[in-house]
């Protein structure tokens, strides 16, 4: 800016003869020094602006944050272990969506439909039936599940289904022993 000034005021004296031609050469090359000193701290400050942005965005890939409010079940890695990505880092389950599966025989799938309405009994309050609904229905059939320990039912083939408990309450949780009734005569719409 002194520059700037300098300049217009030799310019406007240009017919002085006390001002000779290398003082405004000299100021001219100055002016130019100056403006091209401003256009570099201009660039640093957009260079700045830059290595800010990308401090921000790297900070904000520390802190994992769940899609869903919920419980962790697992968690695979320890805190500051680096990992790639598409790593599954921990599990975590919505306590508010609960299902059972459980596995009906071939011969009598023909009669359970999705949406079919449902109890739950938990081993540990059996007379505390959960309402569900057939959440879904397997659409193949398979041996037994291994858990299964009288020989006629090892034999057969079953399809296996998931009921949704509607309102588990706090009450059902993971991997707890269950058993249940589909009610036959009763559909409900999704």
């Amino acid at each position: 800016a002194a520059a700037q000034g300098a300049l217009t005021q030799a310019q406007t004296t240009a017919l002085n003869p006390a001002i000779t031609t290398t003082q405004i050469a000299r100021l001219n090359t100055q002016l130019a020094q100056a403006q091209a000193a401003q256009a570099a701290a201009q660039a640093e400050v957009a260079s700045a602006r830059a290595a800010v942005r990308q401090a921000e965005a790297a900070f904000n890939n520390l802190t994992i944050t769940s899609p869903i409010d919920g419980i962790v079940t697992t968690r695979s890695v320890e805190p500051g272990v680096v990992v790639a990505p598409g790593r599954i880092l921990v599990s975590v389950i919505n306590p508010n969506l609960v299902y059972l599966r459980g596995f009906i025989p071939a011969g009598d799938i023909g009669r359970v439909k999705v949406g079919q309405a449902a109890r739950v009994y938990l081993d540990s309050d059996p007379d505390r039936p959960l309402n569900a609904r057939v959440a879904s229905i397997d659409a193949q059939a398979s041996f037994t599940p291994e858990n299964i320990y009288f020989r006629e039912d090892r034999v057969r083939q079953v399809f296996g289904v998931r009921l949704a408990i509607a309102e588990p309450g706090g009450f059902a949780k993971p991997g707890m022993p269950a058993s249940a009734e589909i009610l036959l005569q009763q559909i409900q719409p999704e």
